[in-house]
This record gives structure tokens, C-alpha cells and sequence, in this order.
């Protein structure tokens, strides 16, 4: 399986004129990674749920989902946080460290 990092133009599809370039090692599955939401992001009516019920909700294959395979680079998103059904939420660590590829096998923990 192959991930694209960065292509030019931005958006398109490639086909037998693209060129390919590989460069680097390979990038690592994430193994686990503790996120966190921010409280002032959820709805009002969510910010008294506990961690269950918010897990419950949004790592849903249907909230979720979106972001498997989705490749996670911890300095930018340690910054800024990824976004899941308009709640902001925020890395506290990651296995391996750095970066890594979110899969289905990613044990997600969301305790407090």
C-alpha cells in the first residue's frame, strides 16, 4: 500500500504520465495514540459526557472512519489537532512518536 505526501498540483488523479517519486523509509502503522477532545469544542449539550460516551460517539466508523489511513505527523498535530464532526481534538501521545499512518488496528485511548 502506498501513501501520497505531496503532489503537485495539490489535487488531481495520476496516470501513466505521472512520475513517481520514493524517498525516505517507510512510514509506520501507529500502534496506539491517546487523544483528547477539546471541552470548548463540543456541542453544549455533550460537554458533561464522560470519556466513554464521548468515545462512543465520535470513534464511530462513521465519525472516525474518515481519518484511517490518514497519515499523522505529532508536531503539527500536537499544534493544531485534527477535526471530527466539528470537535477539535487533541494528541497527548502517539506510538510510534513522530508520525504515522492511523489504521483500524490503532488502539485509540480517550481516558482522562
Amino acid at each position: 500500500e502506498w501513501k501520497v505526501i505531496k503532489s503537485q498540483p495539490n489535487d488531481g488523479f495520476m496516470d501513466a504520465s505521472t512520475t513517481i517519486y520514493c524517498n525516505g523509509p517507510c512510514i509506520n502503522d501507529i500502534k496506539s495514540i491517546k487523544i483528547r477532545p477539546k471541552y470548548e469544542s463540543l456541542p453544549i449539550e455533550q460537554q458533561n459526557w464522560n470519556s466513554q460516551q464521548i468515545k462512543q460517539h465520535y470513534l464511530s466508523i462513521e465519525m472516525f472512519g474518515k481519518l484511517y489511513f490518514k497519515y499523522f505527523d505529532v508536531n503539527d498535530l500536537r499544534k493544531y489537532g485534527f477535526n471530527v464532526g466539528n470537535v477539535e481534538f487533541m494528541i497527548h501521545d502517539m506510538d510510534p512518536k513522530m508520525s504515522g499512518v492511523l489504521t483500524c488496528a490503532t488502539d485509540i485511548d480517550m481516558t482522562p
